[in-house]
């Protein structure tokens, strides 16, 4: 209803919302048609919902418009989705869990040099098509199982100023790196960290 005042619906297709209902900004991305297959997400979106984009099946590429104030992607946002690359707001503090599992044609995610991501989740990009990462020098945690099963990821790059000191369990079994530097921060790899990297 165009009189709901906590609710309202962008572009036809996507879903909005406030995170405060006493506040007049709408700044909650909560769902997209499943037929959507371009998506410009608007800069005052803070945070994208837990399965906002899930199994959109025409879904090729999500822009984020100049200035984007993300904060969030939540759990299963794009999971089985057909979206095919990404580039993260420098906002962005935290890319929830499973958030690109099994996205089969997913082949490329960007940074941008001043990102301040913190946390990739759990599971994020399980069994995609990533070629090779640059991990943002604020992230200080892997979750489990992040990049497994990638088996066409060869390169997981980090610069001389990353932040990262954990690594979780299976974060990249079943790759394909070839090589990988790890941070001065790391304390501890698990056991089954790069188990099977057949390279």
């Amino acid at each position: 209803s165009p009189k709901n005042k906590n609710f309202k619906i962008i572009d036809e297709k996507l879903l909005i919302g406030k995170s405060n209902p006493k506040n007049k900004n709408f700044d909650i991305l909560y769902f997209a048609c499943r037929d959507v297959d371009k998506v410009i997400i608007p800069s005052y979106i803070k945070h994208i919902s837990p399965f906002c984009f899930q199994k959109c099946t025409y879904l090729k590429s999500i822009e984020f418009a100049p200035n984007s104030r993300l904060l969030t992607i939540g759990k299963h946002a794009f999971s089985n989705s057909s979206i095919e690359s990404i580039k993260i707001p420098s906002s962005c503090q935290q890319i929830g869990e499973y958030s690109f599992y099994k996205c089969k044609l997913f082949t490329r995610i960007e940074f941008d040099v001043k990102s301040e991501l913190k946390l990739i989740g759990d599971g994020c990009f399980i069994k995609t098509q990533l070629m090779s990462i640059q991990i943002p020098d604020n992230v200080t945690e892997i979750g489990k199982d992040a990049f497994y099963k990638c088996d066409t990821l060869t390169k997981v790059i980090f610069s001389n100023n990353s932040k990262l000191n954990t690594i979780g369990d299976q974060a990249f079994s079943q790759s394909s790196i070839i090589e990988i530097t790890i941070p001065k921060h790391v304390k501890h790899i698990p056991r089954k960290a790069f188990y099977h990297c057949i390279y």
